[in-house]
């Protein structure tokens, strides 16, 4: 039976050569939420699982729960080990197949923040105590570079924000302390991208600025062309390119769900779009190409309602599910004067010229759905420069 091809080019060469529309998604989706719904989390990822740790359920009430969410089953698993306190406003980060959590303090009100650095073992489903950080602080941030773990940032006393940075040493147990940040920043969120660290915004002195990192020279430096000013935001890093959303700006204390893209080769910040809902102080992951804001408050703590509203919801936004751009696949059998066509999703490439004096009759098929080449049955003859219909 005859079968109709749709003509889609007519040379193929060493590759496959094609366009996807900008079809990023625009929108977030929502998740299953949360079971334990509350804000001032410490968040990781673990084996592709994301850990949401500790947090504040209200001004005077810090938690304990440790609640795990599979992205690939879209479910929470609330058997995990609780961490040995309550901690609000606590950091944690990955290294070595555990997590590590550190600072925080009681609850809202208190002005002791703790030193106290927790390990978790997901084998043993158990918390055991590490070495203790040099200073006790919470509202820090936390992440993981070279093996090392660097504590950054945070609140001390009634609410001061510091420059403090110290780095742990997992396989010592040790602590040493680093150059500290130019700014005093508090409520930030610590993104690794290549082998530096980045700081946007903050509570303190740093609002309206990013800083960067270097460990090689133990170093800080003020980037340029910062994003908008923001406090208690949703941050995370992908391809590259740091984003951060919801939390407070400088002019408003009312939070935001303004979503903004910053890229810190070209120190360039621009506003991408918003989340469906305010977010501020919420647990924040990417898992393959998603990104998961989860829990959170719908305004800061510091607003003067009663009692101050969280919310469990989790959602998701991806990242280049057809991103715009060209992308080449190599064809098995590179040659010019090709015809070609489209079968029920399927291209076909058929015989073509190897050189000026050798035809082709091969015939090649492409799926885009598998991303493979697969060769067909043989022209009758070689042939080149012909069309398919």
């Amino acid at each position: 039976m005859k079968q109709t091809m749709t003509i889609v080019l007519l040379a193929v060469m060493a590759t496959l050569l094609f366009r996807a529309t900008a079809q990023a998604q625009e929108e977030w989706v929502y998740k299953a939420p949360i079971p334990t719904g509350r804000a001032y989390v410490a968040c990781s990822v673990l084996d592709g699982s994301i850990y949401v740790i500790g947090g504040g359920i209200s001004r005077t009430e810090g938690s304990a729960a440790v609640e795990r969410y599979d992205p690939e089953t879209d479910t929470w698993d609330v058997t995990i080990a609780s961490l040995p306190v309550p901690l609000f406003a606590p950091a944690s980060a990955t290294a070595n197949g555990k997590i590590y959590v550190m600072g925080g303090k009681s609850d809202y009100y208190s002005t002791g923040g703790y030193a106290a650095v927790y390990e978790y073992d997901p084998i043993q489903n158990a918390w055991s105590e590490k070495a203790s950080m040099p200073n006790g602080r919470s509202h820090l941030t936390a992440c993981a570079l070279g093996g090392y773990i660097y504590a950054i940032g945070g609140r001390i006393g009634d609410h001061i924000s510091v420059k403090t940075v110290e780095r742990y040493d997992p396989l010592s147990d040790t602590w040493v302390t680093m150059d500290s940040m130019q700014q005093a920043r508090a409520n930030i969120l610590a993104q690794v991208v290549g082998d530096k660290i980045y700081i946007v915004d903050g509570i303190g002195d740093g609002l309206s600025s990013v800083e960067s990192y270097d460990p090689a020279t133990d170093n800080w430096k003020l980037e340029d062309n910062p994003p908008p000013a923001v406090g208690y935001f949703g941050s995370a890093t992908y391809g590259g390119k740091i984003y951060v959303y919801g939390g407070i700006n400088n002019t408003s204390p009312t939070a935001s769900q303004d979503f903004f893209e910053f890229d810190p080769e070209t120190a360039f910040g621009e506003n991408i779009g918003t989340i469906p809902e305010k977010k501020a102080m919420c647990a924040n992951a990417v898992v393959g190409n998603r990104l998961y804001a989860i829990t959170g408050a719908l305004e800061p703590f510091f607003i003067p309602s009663s009692p101050p509203a969280t919310t469990a919801s989790v959602i998701m936004y991806e990242f280049e599910p057809s991103a715009e751009g060209w992308y080449l696949k190599p064809i098995t059998t590179p040659r010019a004067y090709s015809a070609s066509g489209v079968v029920d999703g399927k291209i076909y490439v058929i015989g073509g010229a190897y050189s000026v004096t050798e035809i082709s009759n091969v015939v090649e098929r492409y799926d885009p759905e598998t991303d493979a080449w697969q060769n067909r049955q043989s022209l009758p003859e070689p042939i080149h420069g012909a069309a398919a219909g």
